[in-house]
């Protein structure tokens, strides 16, 4: 019977101490959420700098501060403009579109176990036509069963890719024939011809 009221006792504490919110730590800045406080335009020692934030941040007062990557960019605004740009690009006028897109970022969230980014991430990818089928398949790596083609062959090569570090050359085969005619005729180049 003691033992009994000890395990009890034992569960009891752990399920105490399990549900207690972890105290930040103390290199975190409360705002930010990172090691990084939230740059302020205000900051920006250059015209060239405050025109990087506004294109990054924009111009409308923000209820929230630019978290993430986005915000954290911010500390080289010359290199934020341009990673701001190359994201609209990938989201919005790629050839592989939004829904890929969106697949192809919970898939290196998952892989790389980037919570964050997860997070941001899943609705995006439900809500621009992503199953809850293939986000659960990746979110619980299970075998890629029952998705459409483009799906499939997008989820096999960041696998391989992300845990691999190889891509298999029938896999490969396969991407280039199902990308290969978009890619080639593509819209030209937002900045011109190279």
């Amino acid at each position: 019977m003691l033992s009994r009221a000890r395990l009890i006792l034992l569960l009891g504490l752990c399920g105490i101490a399990a549900a207690q919110t972890p105290a930040t730590r103390s290199d975190i800045d409360p705002n930010s959420l990172s090691r990084f406080p939230i740059v302020q335009r205000s900051e920006m020692k250059t015209d060239a700098d405050r025109a990087a934030y506004d294109y990054v941040v924009g111009t409308a007062p923000r209820a929230t501060p630019l978290l993430g990557p986005g915000g954290l960019s911010l500390y080289s605004p010359g290199s934020a403009e341009a990673i701001e740009r190359l994201n609209r690009y990938l989201r919005n006028d790629s050839v592989i579109g939004r829904r890929l897109f969106e697949l192809c970022a919970i898939i290196g969230a998952w892989e790389i176990e980037q919570q964050y980014e997860w997070s941001g991430h899943e609705p995006a990818a439900l809500q621009f036509g992503v199953s809850q089928k293939a986000i659960d398949i990746i979110k619980f790596n299970r075998p890629i069963e029952g998705l459409p083609e483009d799906e499939t062959v997008v989820i096999q090569m960041g696998r391989q890719i992300l845990r691999e570090h190889r891509l298999d050359p029938e896999v490969y085969a396969h991407a280039v024939k199902l990308f290969d005619d978009k890619a080639r005729w593509s819209s030209p180049s937002p900045w011109g011809t190279m």
